[in-house]
């Protein structure tokens, strides 16, 4: 079934407007109170000024109360974002795996930020730990259990979430740094959390837990580590030779914000105004990717299996009541309605191929008749970002990410070879 594609509603968009609103509505129902009042004076009379005044006032403000209750509610978004990952294990279609030595490969997806990232991180955490590449091959996604209850399974299909919300997290933290990079924005109104902050949630995702330990602790990182030693400034993000991966973890939130696990394992963060929580889902589903995305624009090549697998990300926002009627520091709460948007944008694969304007792109190459695909991506190794030393301590730190191709060739041009 297809998925559509719709733009997150926004949850603090109108705030500013609810509560001007809020206000019009108490004017309009005193002065409605007041014209009441002095059409139906003469009935009150018989039962006396003072009583006639209580009940007048009463029902206005019961009126005034009950408009501002219905307008100034607790609001709630829920919005999914379908994200895909690629695989191949290298077969021709038509060949059976029953008795070969074959693996099941990640594919990264070139300009898509989840299908690349998630690729990208399964190679590195597979080049550091060959352990999780043998409970990967254990249990692979493309082999369904024997008991098909069971969804939370290890093996493969933990790794795919565990990995998934990893890419999630680090598009969260880019996006946050990116949001209050900004001279309008007060450092003390802000707060970072680092790994040592939130150890009940790194410790339950292994990806995060590795990726971000410190790279002087594990191996891999020698030369870079002494290549970037007398160049000042801070790594926040670098590969290894071997094609290790360390990824600085860090959230830049509102003050008095808390990061936590709730008891279905979702990521909550919350404050005394918004919260925001993040499930992260896979059930197994392979999803339709057309061969010709494939063969052309990933660089598969023609005649090898590849699968897309699905992977289901929830985002459910909610807005406190109080914070509607009153809140203040309406802008360093906004980053809500702003992070949901560019999740969507970056994370929802349906999205992205019709951002690449894809539909028309395939029509065009089957007039050309091209068959020369891209190559594939092969992972990366050796490089790493850096973050100089900040000019002034009121300064946010900027974040990059790893470019989208590594190092040893452009993997968005055609293979000439």
């Amino acid at each position: 079934m297809r998925h559509q594609v719709s733009k997150p509603r926004s949850i603090l968009g109108n705030v500013r407007e609810i509560r001007s609103s809020a206000i019009e509505l108490v004017v309009l129902a005193i002065l409605l109170a007041l014209g009441i009042n002095l059409i139906s004076s003469t009935i009150f009379e018989a039962a006396g000024a003072t009583l006639g005044a209580i009940l007048g006032g009463a029902l206005a403000l019961g009126a005034a109360a009950f408009a501002a209750y219905r307008r100034l509610k607790s609001r709630t978004v829920c919005h999914e974002v379908i994200a895909v990952f690629a695989t191949t294990r290298g077969l021709k279609y038509g060949e059976s795996s029953e008795g070969m030595e074959t693996k099941l490969t990640p594919i990264p997806i070139p300009d898509y930020r989840f299908g690349r990232e998630f690729a990208d991180g399964m190679l590195a955490l597979f080049a550091e730990n060959p352990a999780f590449e043998r409970q990967w091959n254990s249990e692979p996604v493309d082999k369904p259990p024997h008991d098909h209850s069971n969804r939370n399974r290890t093996g493969g299909p933990q790794l795919v979430r565990e990995m998934a919300e990893y890419v999630v997290l680090d598009t969260l933290s880019t996006h946050l740094t990116d949001y209050f990079n900004h001279e309008s924005f007060d450092p003390d109104l802000l707060e970072e959390f680092s790994r040592d902050d939130v150890p009940q949630v790194v410790l339950r995702n292994r990806v995060l837990e590795l990726f971000s330990r410190d790279f002087k602790d594990r191996p891999g990182f020698q030369a870079q580590e002494e290549e970037k030693s007398s160049g000042g400034g801070q790594i926040v993000s670098m590969y290894g030779d071997g094609g290790q991966y360390f990824n600085m973890f860090e959230l830049t939130l509102p003050k008095g914000s808390s990061i936590e696990r709730s008891p279905d394992g979702a990521l909550v963060i919350r404050n005394q105004s918004v919260t925001l929580a993040i499930r992260v889902g896979f059930r197994g589903f392979a999803t339709f990717i057309d061969r010709e995305f494939s063969h052309l624009y990933i660089g598969i090549p023609r005649g090898i299996r590849d699968s897309g697998w699905r992977v289901e990300i929830q985002f459910e926002a909610s807005v406190r009541r109080g914070f509607v009627a009153y809140g203040r520091n309406l802008a360093y709460h906004e980053w809500l309605d702003s992070f949901l948007e560019h999740a969507s944008n970056r994370l929802d694969f349906e999205k992205f191929q019709e951002d690449i304007d894809w539909r028309v792109t395939r029509a065009m190459l089957r007039c050309l008749n091209v068959t020369r695909p891209r190559k594939p991506s092969e992972g990366r190794k050796g490089f790493s970002i850096m973050r100089t030393t900040l000019s002034s301590a009121g300064d946010l730190p900027e974040r990059s990410t790893p470019p989208a191709s590594p190092p040893k060739g452009d993997a968005g041009q055609p293979d000439d070879s």
